[in-house]
């Protein structure tokens, strides 16, 4: 059997179900390279943002073979997923016929993300994926930006690629169009993520990281919190444990942003 026909069929989701776990061994025995996030570190940060806002709404933009929404889509009322290729798209219409929460939309995330926030009522949680070459990201922070009254929560894969190249903005764009559209919301840099929320992130509570083989410990990689107002907070991820980094705890300094 060919691995091109397992990824053209549901046999996907059974691949990277049993994958998982060795993947994300791998990645421990390899030194947890920050650019090279196992899926189930990132379906854990989904799940654990989900449960942290109370958000009941999941769209993500860049569905390719499905496989966060099949990890994900029972803790979510409703799914929705956005796809640019023919492909793609038609496979996950397949593979996700059965759930009625899932919703698979085939365009660019850049035109048909407004469209879907016009029909939706509810905070939710973005899962933005749809960034191979140029990407649409500043289109797609815009419109959930504009999308009143609500305070959704995007969370952006690959943080590693923005700025290195004339295709992806800077982080610090990122920042600022949040400064411009979303003030008092932290811009925190986090497992490859950039994560955007409306809770100061060093008055947080505890929190764990929970996946389908237990908690995940978290790594010790450096995160990096920058807030609308421009400060920024830089910790290691093993002193400050579940991220909630501030600096009475004296494991972490306000430093000057990126220029």
């Amino acid at each position: 059997m060919s691995q091109g026909f397992v990824y053209r069929t549901r046999l996907i989701f059974y691949y990277k179900r049993l994958s998982a776990g060795p993947d994300f061994l791998m990645w421990r025995l390899k030194g947890s390279p920050p650019r090279r996030i196992p899926h189930l570190v990132k379906r854990a940060v989904v799940r654990e943002y989900a449960e942290r806002f109370h958000l009941p709404v999941l769209i993500e933009t860049g569905t390719q073979y499905g496989q966060m929404i099949n990890a994900v889509r029972k803790q979510f009322r409703e799914v929705y997923t956005i796809e640019l290729d023919d492909t793609n798209y038609s496979q996950a219409v397949k593979n996700f016929a059965g759930h009625k929460n899932v919703h698979v939309i085939h365009g660019d995330s850049a035109v048909e993300l407004p469209r879907l926030l016009k029909s939706i009522a509810d905070p939710c949680l973005f899962w933005l994926d749809g960034h191979s070459g140029k990407t649409p990201i500043m289109d797609e922070l815009r419109a959930i930006f504009s999308h009143k009254p609500h305070k959704h929560v995007p969370l952006i894969d690959d943080a590693h690629c923005f700025g290195t190249s004339r295709y992806y903005p800077t982080l610090d764009a990122v920042k600022e169009l949040t400064q411009q559209m979303n003030p008092g919301a932290t811009v925190e840099v986090r497992d490859n993520i950039i994560r955007i929320h409306n809770e100061n992130s060093a008055q947080q509570d505890r929190f764990r990281l929970g996946c389908d083989s237990g908690a995940i410990r978290p790594q010790r990689l450096t995160k990096e919190v920058f807030t609308a107002d421009r400060s920024a907070v830089r910790t290691p991820h093993g002193v400050s444990e579940y991220g909630t980094a501030s600096p009475e705890s004296g494991v972490a300094a306000h430093l000057s942003p990126p220029v």
